[in-house]
């Protein structure tokens, strides 16, 4: 991953957007893991 100021292009700047992108949706993912039991135990 590069930083910010290293980025020279548009198509590097949307190349790290779209990887921050995809780990908040693995993040989301995985958080979901641990939400999903507990609503479970909520609607019995």
């Amino acid at each position: 991953m590069k930083q910010p100021d290293e980025c020279i292009s548009l198509q590097e700047i949307r190349a790290e957007i779209d990887w921050i992108d995809q780990q908040i949706i693995m993040a989301l993912g995985e958080r979901l893991a641990y939400v999903r039991p507990l609503l479970d135990s909520v609607i019995q």
